[in-house]
């Protein structure tokens, strides 16, 4: 998905998470789930529809995204037309911009409709921390809410958003971290890499018996050794590990601990 989301679902291993589509298409008005949604108790105008559910009606900038045939517009919670669909495909709000797409390209406007960065990107993530993901030639970097590149689009792989000021980046096959001005502060010495959850980052580390996964602090010090068999983010405090077929929770010193409710 392009919108940034944290959810509990992150305290399974990463490992056995299923990645989204950056632009997956929603589910259908006519579906199950629609009919228990808040937004199938507000009326639109005749061929709109509401393109996500919600359970509360709670959006960013008070905009949610609708559709009419193949054009994305937005509406708010009124029910209120307030950008007529225009655009080949839109999202939600971050950050005060919301990304959207027209002649095969992706640019972001702001509350009022209006282009405030052109589509010119071959595609694109929405602002998490002031900085927006973008794809170019095949390669990945990230713009300010400016529009302005602060880091050039040149890596093969990066994460999607950036957490506590750092992203995730490959570089030569290996994992480090940028901050937001595109400085290594991590250098890429690990496998693989998650993104950065409650200050710490799984990290992973292969050697002659396979992965084993730890976590690391934003200075990139490795404060959990990685004996691990999967990757993990942390998540109110915890993160769910395995470990030589033993699943059970660990805190951020690496202490196994229980889940409180």
């Amino acid at each position: 998905m392009n919108q940034k989301h944290t959810t509990l679902s992150k305290l399974l291993p990463v490992l056995v998470l299923v990645p989204a589509l950056a632009h997956a298409e929603p589910s259908s008005p006519d579906s199950p789930d629609h009919a228990l949604a808040c937004e199938s108790q507000i009326t639109l105008p005749a061929g709109h529809h509401f393109v996500h559910q919600t359970e509360d009606c709670q959006y960013n900038e008070n905009l949610a995204v609708i559709k009419k045939g193949s054009l994305y517009g937005y509406a708010n919670a009124e029910g209120k037309v307030v950008i007529e669909p225009q655009f080949d495909f839109a999202d939600s709000f971050d950050d005060g911009l919301a990304l959207i797409k027209q002649d095969g390209k992706y640019g972001f406007i702001n509350p009022k409709g209006t282009l405030v960065i052109k589509p010119k990107f071959d595609d694109a993530w929405g602002f998490w921390e002031g900085r927006a993901k973008i794809k170019q030639d095949g390669k990945y970097g990230f713009i300010d809410k400016k529009g302005k590149v602060v880091i050039a689009a040149r890596y093969p792989n990066t994460g999607d958003w950036f957490e506590n000021g750092l992203v995730r980046v490959q570089i030569d096959g290996k994992w480090g971290y940028l901050n937001k001005d595109g400085k290594t502060i991590v250098a890429p010495t690990f496998d693989t890499a998650e993104d950065f959850s409650e200050g710490l980052a799984s990290i992973g580390i292969k050697g002659s018996d396979g992965y084993k996964y730890g976590h690391i602090n934003p200075k990139g010090e490795l404060i959990i050794p990685a004996i691990y068999d999967a990757p993990a983010n942390f998540i109110d405090g915890l993160a769910f590990v395995i470990k030589d077929s033993r699943a059970y929770y660990i805190d951020k010193t690496g202490k196994e601990t229980t889940l409180k409710h």
